[in-house]
């Protein structure tokens, strides 16, 4: 430990070979702090990097991981599922992995934001590169959360520029789906008049439909449950399509081949948009995106859609305001 400056202290700390640590205290320039109190974070990171026997056999975030993971394979889907261990093997783990889960804090986070920020070379590539490290610090924030050391406050994490996605109005998406096959046509019926992720909708079984309450239970990302409520149009469509399903644990839409659960369904779409002979781009998830910013667009609350879109945070949910006001603002401007 040396002075920098006026009441402020270097914190220099080797652990084993290749780590080394260095930290000004206080953070803020703007406060002051003894040399007493700046020993004692001393002594509180090095305890916090494992340092300390008397914590007990897990005293690093490293020790976790595997344990995280496997809850993780059982619960997400094999994609979230990859996505994490990638971001947790990848980035996470070799700047956090030594250190304690109690010591990790936002100003610690805040350095490691920073840090990955001056590892992008390119100008181009920083708005990429910022929702990257988003992705990390959100990451890292469930994985705190499920080993019992949650943030003490939320980690900042960077505000990004708008992209305005481009949305089909509803009668471009129509057309599509009407020219899908039958199946197809159900299947993707669903996904537009309910919101849901094409994963959610790939696991429904009989017993999640329940028609004569006009709602869908549905068994959501991350394993939460919701109930999201079945319009005129959709009730009509799944009371011809499910007539014929007798058990109450078969698929609501198994794959037409194997009968098992689906696994591609971008071909139904590119079929269809050929023959509806349309050329924009369209992915099952902006199926999605296009029910969340019609909903909007026709004065949806935005409470009630963050719950029928299962958002865990209402932040989420309104980004559709800016998509679909967008068009609004234009329709404005186009009166002068």
């Amino acid at each position: 430990m040396r002075p920098y400056g006026k009441g402020r202290y270097e914190i220099d700390i080797s652990h084993g070979r290749n780590d080394r640590y260095r930290f000004i205290f206080p953070e803020d320039p703007n406060k002051t702090a003894t040399l007493a109190e700046a020993k004692e974070a001393e002594a509180e990171f090095r305890r916090g990097m494992g340092f300390d026997a008397t914590i007990g056999k897990k005293t690093k975030l490293r020790h976790f991981a595997a344990e995280y993971l496997a809850d993780c394979a059982v619960h997400d889907a094999e994609r979230t599922y990859k996505k994490k261990k990638k971001l947790l093997y990848g980035y996470i783990l070799p700047y956090f992995g030594e250190m304690n889960p109690k010591i990790i804090a936002a100003s610690r986070v805040n350095r490691y934001a920073q840090k990955r920020l001056t590892e992008i070379k390119s100008p181009s590539a920083v708005q990429g590169g910022k929702e990257a490290i988003n992705q990390e610090i959100m990451a890292l924030s469930k994985f705190l959360k499920f080993i019992g050391h949650p943030p003490k406050e939320n980690f900042k994490r960077f505000t990004l520029i708008e992209r305005t996605k481009e949305i089909p109005t509803k009668e471009e998406l129509l057309a599509v789906i009407d020219a899908m096959e039958p199946f197809w046509k159900a299947f993707y019926y669903t996904m537009y008049y309910t919101g849901c992720r094409s994963d959610e909708i790939k696991r429904l079984k009989r017993k999640d439909i329940h028609l004569p309450r006009r709602y869908i239970f549905i068994f959501g990302k991350g394993s939460k449950e919701r109930l999201v409520p079945i319009n005129d149009k959709l009730l009509e469509i799944l009371n011809e399509f499910v007539v014929n399903i007798i058990s109450e644990e078969s698929l609501i839409f198994p794959s037409p081949k194997t009968g098992k659960k689906l696994v591609s369904i971008n071909k139904a779409i590119m079929r269809a948009k050929e023959k509806a002979g349309i050329k924009w781009k369209l992915t099952p998830h902006l199926f999605r995106h296009a029910f969340g910013t019609h909903m909007v667009q026709a004065g949806a609350n935005m409470r009630m859609l963050q719950l029928i879109m299962g958002h865990e945070d209402i932040r989420t949910t309104t980004q559709y305001t800016h998509i679909a006001f967008g068009e609004l603002y234009l329709h404005e401007v186009n009166k002068l």
